[in-house]
């Protein structure tokens, strides 16, 4: 999925590693094991993966969080064209070691760099979205598509895939329970956020467009969900099952909520204000409001577990104000 399209619709424990290669400790499935082939289902079918892969390569920003939440390291990572110079996300340096950067282009993936780091496993999901591209990806290591028919695979579904293959059941399940505690400690210190509404949106300068996530499935809509909010009704009405609602300055309206989070698409967030009614939102007025960089947008619409610890972290200060705790 290119940048452009991607910008679009995003408005979601300790074993040693070697270097450069994933290395994990006794398990059940020790890598050289005589253990029965593992079958990983996914969009395109099943994946059998035999014995413990040494060799992973990332293809997902949300599949590499998956491992890097797992004290593992991929042989190489896709950068991810929306993240830093790098390809990297603020989340993902503090773990990320030795592993390659693959670097992505207009014309398709990397096939020759993928295969150079000789994979046993691959990992992708939007990245290997048609079939043609998952073959030939399948062709050079055995290959994960997306998990399941959602746009965006749930990160612990992903977490759980990851710690059953390199013998990480435990620390999955470890890893799954301490981000619920900490959203639901959230919800415990915060109880004022129940029954609030709370929408993720951008603005583009460029076609000067409000764009606005109105899915409840969406992954930044289940973290709110989970701290006890929703989407307001109207958004969810108006989209009529669409998923995102797109419409034009005049309409900024659309964004009445409580806690109103929005990437300045190709602007500055002192522009927001200039939009006729921006200023007058109950979400601006009362402290709820956020503007955001793609970081933050990619943290919410696709997240794992170190990208909603992040991003609980530093929208703290808005769900405070939410709450009636400025």
């Amino acid at each position: 999925m290119r940048a452009t399209q991607r910008a679009i619709i995003y408005v979601t424990l300790s074993i040693a590693t070697l270097a450069g290669a994933v290395s994990c400790g006794s398990s059940d499935r020790d890598a050289g094991a005589e253990t029965a082939p593992l079958s990983v289902e996914h969009r395109f079918g099943a994946a059998e993966i035999i014995g413990q892969p040494q060799r992973v390569v990332a293809l997902s920003s949300q599949w590499l969080d998956a491992l890097l939440a797992l004290d593992l390291q991929p042989v190489a990572y896709l950068e991810d064209p929306l993240a830093g110079d790098d390809g990297l996300y603020i989340w993902q340096h503090p773990h990320i070691g030795d592993a390659d950067p693959i670097t992505a282009s207009d014309t398709g993936l990397p096939l020759e760099r993928i295969a150079a780091a000789e994979p046993d496993l691959i990992l992708a999901d939007y990245s290997a979205g048609e079939q043609q591209v998952y073959d030939q990806l399948n062709a050079i290591a055995p290959t994960i598509g997306m998990l399941g028919d959602e746009q965006v695979d749930p990160w612990y579904k992903q977490i759980r895939v990851i710690g059953e293959i390199l013998g990480k059941t435990a620390q999955a399940e470890e890893i799954i329970d301490r981000v619920n505690n900490e959203v639901t400690a959230i919800a415990r210190e915060l109880p004022e956020l129940a029954g609030k509404t709370a929408v993720l949106s951008q603005f583009m300068f460029d076609s000067d467009q409000i764009v606005a996530v109105a899915d409840p499935e969406d992954g930044a809509s289940t973290l709110f969900y989970a701290l006890g909010m929703s989407l307001p009704d109207h958004l969810v009405t108006e989209a009529a099952g669409t998923g995102r609602l797109i419409v034009s300055p005049e309409r900024v309206d659309i964004l009445r909520s409580d806690l109103l989070i929005t990437w300045p698409n190709g602007g500055d967030p002192e522009e927001l204000m200039q939009i006729p009614g921006f200023s007058e939102l109950p979400s601006v007025q009362g402290g709820g409001f956020a503007a955001v960089d793609i970081e933050t947008v990619i943290a919410l619409n696709t997240p794992s577990a170190l990208s909603t610890e992040w991003v609980l972290n530093s929208l703290r200060p808005q769900l405070e104000c939410v709450s009636g705790r400025c």
